[in-house]
């Protein structure tokens, strides 16, 4: 795990209600952050995502994201942002 996941699981036990992302009007807090990354990074290592591995995301910037984010570096993978817009070569 990342030096940030692990900043984030040390919030969440230290503050889990309090505010972890906000994205408009939604706020996530760091209890329910942590949960959500860890149900993510047990699904990628379920689908046989290891240590090392790269997970492509191609979602918008939102807590989704963050979660995605999370959830790939607990799993021990590396993401990797996907831009559909960018050029080919």
């Amino acid at each position: 795990m990342t030096a940030l996941a692990h900043l984030v699981e040390a919030s969440a036990g230290r503050k889990p209600e309090s505010h972890a992302v906000q994205d408009g009007a939604r706020v996530i807090t760091y209890g329910a952050l942590c949960e959500a990354a860890g149900k993510l990074a047990a699904f990628l290592a379920e689908r046989g995502v290891r240590r090392g591995d790269r997970v492509g995301l191609l979602l918008p910037k939102s807590i989704e994201a963050i979660i995605a984010l999370l959830g790939t570096m607990r799993a021990g993978a590396c993401y990797v942002p996907v831009d559909p817009g960018a050029p080919t070569r």
